[in-house]
């Protein structure tokens, strides 16, 4: 489309900043994981937005499932035994054994997970396509992450070394996986990525740090989105489907992570009249130490509808193995009635595993629940 080049020639300069405080954000709370990478277009060409098909869509080609937990568990030690924790999750109820029959049957699966931290929903999915891959399940794998993160981030390679594994040896590794390790001593997010999935899908989040674009950049950003989900819409397609292998597609279905209710400014809103109106019916009495889940995307049955979906959730932990959990009842999300009542399974599942109290807030930006971090 000529109109989203036109945009998004006059508006790359605010987006690309608000995508920088967006990365900067996440690598301020990654534990020296990743580092934010500034905008330079002459440096990194996909940090843009525009009509070329690599600035919204990167084609990977996974590892073996056996390198594929390895390389993981090299970036985030928190990863190890990420395989056991996966294979534990389907032996307790069969959900990823009814995800494998599904995607064997010729349709498309879902994972749809919270969002506490930003590299969760990369874990999780680096780990259960190596396990569909390794029970032999023909599939496509697909991500859907921000781009910010994806194009704006980058893994610090020099804080992934330790006495025992030395930083040549972590660098000789990785070379090896024909990674490009950058002069700074990173890797771009989305090269590691291509390791893990076939697919990337870039979307821009509706997070506070897009929130301040107004005329021809907020323009740019819904023209973007709605050429990802044209895409994700394509590759789900029964006409697709029948000369490609199923997707399957992993997605953090809130908009933004995880957050406490700030309960202060919460009781200040309660004097606006109508507020509570807003408020979710399911709001427990005592408000003192809830969780909000953020809204989901707008309009996300445009691809929900085209699998079948199922709640998920993982934990990186760093005295344990991590935890993972799948709901067992996946469910065809076409409605707004349908994305709450997935919202309600998310929570009964997150909260059974966290011992927490949790609640969704479907409002839009301007009634959304006060809230502050974790």
């Amino acid at each position: 489309m000529d109109s989203l080049s036109e945009i998004t020639e006059k508006a790359q300069a605010e987006i690309a900043e608000a995508f920088y405080a967006n990365a900067q954000s996440n690598a301020n709370a990654s534990n020296g994981l990743l580092i934010a990478y500034e905008p330079d277009f002459k440096r990194f060409p996909y940090q843009s937005i525009s009509i070329q098909h690599d600035r919204r869509l990167i084609k990977g080609n996974p590892l073996d499932p056996d390198s594929a937990f390895a390389v993981a568990e090299v970036v985030d030690k928190r990863c190890k035994g990420l395989e056991d924790a996966i294979e534990q999750a389907d032996s307790e109820n069969g959900a990823l054994t009814m995800a494998e029959q599904v995607v064997d049957a010729g349709s498309n699966v879902l994972f749809g997970t919270d969002h506490l931290e930003i590299v969760d929903i990369a874990y999780f999915a680096c780990g259960v396509s190596a396990f569909l891959r390794k029970r032999q399940a023909a599939h496509r794998s697909g991500l859907i992450l921000s781009k910010a993160a994806s194009d704006y981030m980058g893994v610090d390679v020099k804080n992934l070394a330790s006495e025992s594994l030395p930083y040549e040896v972590i660098k000789d590794y990785l070379e090896a996986l024909n990674l490009t390790i950058l002069e700074d001593g990173t890797v771009p997010v989305r090269d590691f990525l291509k390791l893990a999935v076939d697919m990337q899908f870039l979307v821009i989040p509706n997070t506070e740090s897009f929130s301040g674009l107004r005329g021809m950049q907020a323009e740019a950003v819904q023209l973007h989105n709605w050429e990802v989900k044209s895409d994700i819409s394509a590759h789900m397609s029964k006409r697709r489907l029948k000369s490609r292998d199923p997707l399957v597609l992993y997605v953090a279905m809130p908009g933004t992570k995880t957050k406490k209710l700030d309960t202060q400014k919460y009781w200040q809103n309660m004097q606006i009249p109508d507020y509570h109106r807003t408020i979710p019916e399911h709001l427990p009495t005592n408000i003192d130490d809830i969780n909000v889940i953020g809204k989901f995307a707008d309009k996300i049955t445009d691809f929900t509808a085209g699998a079948l979906t199922f709640a998920s959730t993982l934990r990186l932990r760093t005295d344990h193995q991590p935890l993972v959990k799948v709901n067992a009842h996946p469910i065809h999300i076409d409605t707004v009635d349908r994305v709450n009542s997935f919202a309600s399974r998310l929570i009964e599942l997150v909260d059974s595993i966290d011992g927490t109290t949790s609640v969704y807030d479907m409002n839009n930006r301007d009634r959304r629940l006060p809230t502050k971090k974790l």
